[in-house]
C-alpha cells in the first residue's frame, strides 16, 4: 500500500470535515495518516508517496499555516511524491454582489495555489485542485459536502492505481 498523508488546517471544522470524509475512504486502500497543520514536520514526508494537502480559503489564499509550510519545505522536498489538494470556499452562488463574485473569481481559491506551490517543491500534482463549499465564511459545509469529497477519495485511488 502507497504511504499516504493528509495535511490539513481548519478554523472552523469545515476543512477537518472534508478531510476526514477523504481519510475514511482512502485508508481502506492506502497506508493513510490524517494530521492538522500544526502538528505537521517535514520528517513525516521521508517515506511518503502521496501528499494530500486541504486549507480553507481566507482572503483569496490558503491559511498562514500553509504559507508557513511553503517557506520551510525545501525546494526538493517533494521529489517523486504525488500531490492532490483541496480547499474550502464560499460557492459563488451565494454570493449575490456581482462585484464581488467578481472579485472572489479574480482573487482566486487556496487549493490551486496550494498545488502550485507543492509543485514548486517537486510535487506531482495527479488531479486539478477541489473546492469544497460552506454556507457561510465559518460554515457550516453545504448539504452533500461531505459525500462529495468521499466520492472525490475513490476518485484518488481510483487515479493513483493507474499511475
Amino acid at each position: 500500500m502507497k504511504k499516504t498523508i493528509i495535511v490539513y488546517d481548519s478554523y472552523f471544522g469545515n476543512t477537518k470535515k472534508i478531510a476526514e470524509a477523504i481519510e475514511t475512504v482512502v485508508k481502506g486502500e492506502l497506508d493513510t495518516s490524517i494530521i492538522p497543520i500544526n502538528d505537521f514536520s517535514i520528517t513525516l514526508l521521508d517515506d511518503v508517496q502521496i501528499f494530500i494537502t486541504g486549507s480553507p480559503t481566507r482572503g483569496f489564499r490558503p491559511s498562514e499555516a500553509f504559507l508557513n509550510l511553503f517557506k520551510k519545505l525545501p525546494v526538493n522536498a517533494l521529489q517523486g511524491k504525488q500531490v492532490v489538494t483541496f480547499d474550502t470556499r464560499i460557492d459563488p452562488i451565494d454570493i449575490h454582489s456581482a462585484i464581488f463574485r467578481f472579485i472572489v473569481k479574480s482573487g482566486g481559491y487556496a487549493g490551486p495555489k496550494i498545488g502550485k506551490e507543492l509543485a514548486a517543491k517537486g510535487g506531482k500534482m495527479v488531479l486539478p485542485a477541489e473546492g469544497f463549499f460552506v454556507e457561510k465564511s465559518e460554515g457550516p459545509l453545504k448539504n452533500g459536502e461531505e459525500a462529495r469529497a468521499s466520492e472525490w477519495g475513490k476518485k484518488i485511488i481510483s487515479l493513483l492505481k493507474t499511475t
